[in-house]
């Protein structure tokens, strides 16, 4: 087990005596640092002030709004005394909690977001676990989501390019594949955070739509029907257990029920710390480079402007080769679209396959050694070898003249989520 969460959280919540489970259950005897908080109240009804004030959402402020920050520094200071407290076992995360929703104005969609730095250093990078509040305060998502902005035009703004967060999403969601957990069969991997009628600027709601986008699995509570502590603690444990996975323990390691899979998967995964996803790149592009220059090929790295990686040429002929990197086996590995497209046109290609390769940590940054280089080349790449993992769906049942009049009326305005 990686993180006995359920015995952290849960081992705090009491119930009424001959009673249904109740929202107040927070009492006395929870060992939490004393300070200026109501700590009578439960994590359910700071949830619900949040939900409520939603509903008055204004960018400039007011009474409302003074009550949802304040409810959300309240329940992530719950969460974060919680997440201190001793465990019988050693955390394979380290999680820390941060609260948003407010910057130079009140963002529409507020939010407290869990996560540990070395898979996550910023809210805007890698994957994370995130209490995500509809704009409408009609319902609240437990979301493992992942950063959606990135750094362009001199600050920080939503990324455009959609299909590029559903593949993170789908990526990252494929990871829990085989996992037949009673959370997983509760979840979906469709949010909606009801922020298109708010008075807010286009950008603001192009980030509440960027979460929506890329979100990998969530939980919905709708407010009218809020569940009380003991299981919104119990929840919060699996979906712990779920980051787990996705950065990277292994099925076997971060959850309690032994049958769910084996603790390393057979086929290449995503890998979440872009140091380490460069660095795992970088050794495998040098091995593959190796492969071929002791054939006397002459090599080049086109790997940034081309639909592969290295160019080889020997003796007037020209071979395009594809290299992948992974710590696991490396049974399969991840091709983008324009790979595959490319390795079914040109008619001299090669693939690598670096597997099995070892991380380290020098000076603070990962060190990638060892592992096992594979060579396919030729490589015919057969439609039957591919397995789908994303499709792009496009409708008519909105028309140009609707989407070029949505796009037209939106204003430009604040956006949110931001470290």
């Amino acid at each position: 087990m990686v993180w006995p969460l359920c015995a952290r959280l849960c081992g705090s919540v009491r119930t009424a005596a001959g009673a249904s489970q109740q929202r107040n259950v927070w009492g006395v005897h929870h060992r939490l640092a004393s300070g200026p908080h109501d700590w009578a109240m439960g994590l359910a009804e700071f949830f619900e002030t949040v939900l409520l004030s939603s509903g008055y959402f204004a960018t400039t402020g007011g009474v409302e709004m003074e009550e949802r920050e304040a409810a959300l520094k309240d329940a992530s200071e719950l969460l974060r005394g919680l997440l201190a407290k001793p465990g019988a076992e050693a955390p394979a995360l380290d999680l820390q909690v941060k609260a948003g929703g407010r910057q130079a104005q009140y963002a529409p969609v507020p939010w407290i977001r869990l996560y540990d730095s070395r898979y996550s250093p910023r809210t805007t990078e890698g994957l994370y676990l995130v209490y995500l509040f509809a704009g409408d305060g009609s319902r609240l998502y437990l979301s493992l989501n992942q950063g959606t902005s990135e750094y362009r035009s001199g600050k920080m703004r939503p990324i455009s390019e959609a299909a590029r967060i559903r593949s993170e999403a789908l990526a990252a969601r494929a990871r829990l594949d085989g996992i037949d957990v009673p959370i997983v069969a509760r979840s979906g991997d469709e949010i909606d955070l009801a922020v298109d009628a708010l008075p807010v600027g286009r950008e603001s709601k192009q980030r509440a739509r960027n979460y929506e986008l890329g979100n990998i699995l969530a939980i919905e509570y709708l407010v009218a029907e809020l569940p009380g502590d003991v299981e919104l603690l119990a929840d919060l444990r699996s979906y712990v257990d779920l980051l787990a996975v996705v950065c990277g323990f292994g099925a076997d390691a971060a959850l309690k029920d032994k049958s769910l899979g084996p603790d390393v998967p057979l086929g290449q995964r995503y890998v979440v710390d872009p140091a380490l996803r460069r660095a795992i790149e970088v050794e495998a592009m040098n091995r593959a480079t190796e492969l071929y220059a002791a054939e006397g090929w002459e090599v080049t790295d086109v790997s940034r402007h081309q639909s592969f990686d290295l160019l080889c040429t020997m003796d007037g002929v020209e071979k395009h080769v594809e290299v992948k990197g992974t710590t696991t086996p490396g049974r399969s590995v991840f091709l983008t679209e324009g790979e595959v497209r490319h390795a079914q046109a040109f008619p001299n290609v090669g693939l690598v396959i670096v597997s099995n390769l070892k991380v380290a940590t020098v000076n603070g940054l990962p060190s990638v050694t060892g592992g096992k280089a594979a060579r396919i080349d030729p490589w015919v790449l057969h439609a039957s070898a591919l397995t789908p993992t994303q499709y792009s769906y496009r409708h008519s049942s909105i028309s140009s003249d609707e989407v070029n009049g949505a796009a037209s009326s939106a204003p430009v305005g604040m956006g949110g989520h931001s470290s």
